[in-house]
């Protein structure tokens, strides 16, 4: 028996003929559209889209959708030689507000291929919720959004869920709510809860001290946190929440931002202080500013981050034809992978 497989022969080696090289391409601008390589029949892809923003008061910004194929998921079908548009969202931005109201402003979705076939040829992440303002009233209660945005926590009458995260409904989740709203029953320096991240929801904040008075004490809930991605060669955390500000008292503390582009909120000074922008192309979003007294008129420019989109073509080989005797095991192997011709 010969120990090739059956034939009696030199064993013949197939390699590459031609190898067309991997290529990892990030996508940061507003709208732009890319050509895939020759050979490229799939690819892998990181889609994260804008985060939304804080309140006024006192609620963090959820974090934009992330969703993503690397590592070891189900890749996206692409031709070869084809040009794809990309759309990537914007970060939520505070306009000018009508006096005594100042809501949460979700982002903007980010978009693979739009017109093609959802989750085959086409890869769509929401934009995150704004956070909640305290009294937030329909119709600028925030929708559910890729994360969505921190509730509040103060003298109100009544508890409701905070807006929801995975407003796509896909698997896996593109992200998760803010923290609740909840309703302490009496008078109280309220607080805010973060929003959620692309690996968890939003957490509450805490209160201390009796209710009222210059002992209390409400400190905002962290934003959730993003998750890590190394697509691009090195690992990068995306789609953290924004942080909820702190009570409306000179020493309560916010929120921290969720890791992944969150900000944390304002302090609850008497003032109002601000909180920042989440960072451009992490989709994060942004902490909710300080509770201010009466007037809530100023909204500050604390705009979720803006979103991205990375996209990872592989290798592709083509195999060299080779003359001669071949092995069994060889002639088996290219049948099974549907390569003998």
């Amino acid at each position: 028996m010969a120990g090739n497989g059956g034939i009696i022969g030199p064993v013949n080696t197939v390699g590459c003929a031609s190898t067309q090289p991997a290529r990892v391409t990030t996508f940061t601008a507003s709208s732009c559209t890319v050509t895939t390589k020759a050979k490229t029949t799939e690819i892998d892809y990181l889609v994260v889209a804008g985060g939304g923003t804080g309140s006024h008061s006192l609620g963090g910004g959820g974090a934009g959708g992330y969703r993503t194929s690397f590592p070891g998921g189900t890749k996206l079908t692409v031709t070869g030689s084809t040009p794809y548009a990309v759309t990537i969202g914007a970060g939520g931005a505070h306009t000018t507000p009508v006096p005594g109201a100042c809501w949460g402003v979700p982002g903007n979705p980010s978009i693979f291929n739009p017109g093609g076939s959802e989750g085959t040829t086409m890869i769509s992440a929401t934009g995150g919720s704004g956070g909640i303002q305290i009294n937030n009233p329909a119709p600028n209660y925030p929708a559910p959004g890729g994360s969505g945005g921190g509730g509040v926590t103060h003298d109100v009458s009544s508890t409701s869920p905070s807006p929801l995260g995975n407003a796509g409904s896909y698997t896996p989740v593109e992200g998760y709510p803010g923290g609740p709203i909840v309703a302490l029953g009496f008078v109280c320096a309220g607080y805010g809860n973060g929003g959620g991240g692309a690996s968890e929801a939003g957490n509450a904040g805490t209160y201390c001290g009796g209710p009222g008075g210059p002992g209390a004490c409400a400190a905002g809930g962290a934003g959730g946190d993003g998750l890590s991605n190394s697509i691009s060669g090195g690992a990068v955390t995306y789609a953290g929440g924004g942080g909820g500000s702190g009570g409306y008292m000179s020493r309560c503390n916010p929120g921290a931002g969720g890791a992944g582009g969150g900000t944390a909120g304002g302090n609850g000074s008497g003032g109002g202080t601000s909180s920042v922008s989440a960072a451009a192309n992490t989709g994060g979003g942004s902490g909710a500013m300080g509770m201010q007294p009466l007037g809530y008129g100023n909204c500050g420019t604390n705009n979720g981050g803006s979103g991205i989109i990375i996209i990872k073509e592989p290798q592709v080989c083509t195999e060299a034809p080779a003359p001669g005797v071949w092995s069994m095991n060889t002639v088996y192997d290219y049948v099974k992978r549907g390569k003998w011709v």
